[in-house]
Order: structure tokens, then sequence, then C-alpha cells
């Protein structure tokens, strides 16, 4: 699956926002199924009072629909970078950006986006990260996807993390020069 990014609303939004098609749309409404589906399945399970008796069980499924939500929201959140100088800061972040993801593939080629991806072996998922440079920022987001190009959230903390990572060393490398 290949949809086409919306940049304006993904600038002003800071997240992934694709142009509405009819693959999109179906694609929306599945995910939005799924987590609002499960939510909805947790508070029925929850509000039936034969089913509290075990309170591990109930804590594990509370933590675990939090962990799903949060997923599903930073799935789609874009990390913002302040930067000063955009013809140096884009150098810069391109340069962190194939240093930590040495397998992806990053065509720089001058434009206002970056994409990059890594399709994955027998025993790891792809993953494909949208660098979005403006004048005064720069918009970043790494996904991991399964078959199909399906999108998995269970990473999604740990990408973000990862971002922060190269948000961080990209302030102490401006901080250095």
């Amino acid at each position: 699956m290949s949809f086409k990014l919306n940049l304006e609303k993904s600038i002003k939004y800071k997240f992934i926002i694709y142009k509405l098609n009819f693959e999109y749309v179906l694609e929306l409404f599945f995910e939005t199924f799924v987590y609002v589906g499960w939510t909805f399945l947790l508070v029925s399970i929850l509000s039936n009072p034969d089913n509290n008796e075990n309170v591990f069980f109930t804590l594990c499924l509370i933590f675990f629909t939090i962990f799903l939500l949060i997923s599903w929201f930073l799935n789609y959140k874009m990390l913002k970078v302040e930067i000063s100088n955009p013809k140096i800061d884009r150098e810069k972040i391109v340069e962190l950006l194939k240093k930590e993801f040495p397998d992806f593939l990053l065509n720089d080629n001058g434009i206002n986006i970056l994409r990059g991806k890594y399709r994955g072996g027998i025993f790891s998922s792809g993953k494909k990260i949208f660098v979005i440079f403006t004048e005064d920022k720069i918009l970043l987001n790494l996904t991991t996807y399964g078959r199909g190009e399906s999108n998995i959230p269970f990473y999604s903390i740990i990408n973000h993390h990862k971002l922060i990572k190269i948000r961080k060393d990209f302030i102490k490398n401006k901080k250095i020069l």
C-alpha cells in the first residue's frame, strides 16, 4: 500500500496524514474499529461484576489497553525538531539518520520530504521513516510495519524513543558547533 502524504495537514497537525482515497479510508476504518472496539470490549468486560474477581488480570487488561492506545497515537505522531539554518540542519539530521539507520534506503533529493524504508527480513519487521523539512522545523516519524505494509503499533513507543534520541544528538551536535 502506498498512500500519498498530505503535506500541508501533516505540517499543521504534526501527524502523518494521507490524502483521502478508498484504500486509506478503509485502513482508517479498520484501525479505528480494532482500537476502539478493543477499548469498548474492555469496558464491557470490566463492567460485569463477575469478571472483577482477579485484580491482577484486570490491571493487566487496563495497562495493555492504555499501552495500545498510546502506541496507536505515537504511530502517527511526528516529533518536532527546531532548526535555525535549514540547509546545514538538514545535512546534520540526514547524517544522524544514516548513522542511526544504516540499513535504510535514504535518498535525500533536496525536496521537502525525505522517506526512508527498510524492508525487513524473515524474522524482522520493516520500518519506514518520514522526515518533513520546513523553514523553522523538521518533523520526524518512524513506523514499523508488517505484511502488506500494515502498521504495527507495538513498536511505536520504542520508535518514538529512537527519534527523541536523534533529536537529542542533533541538539548536542548543534551546541558543539
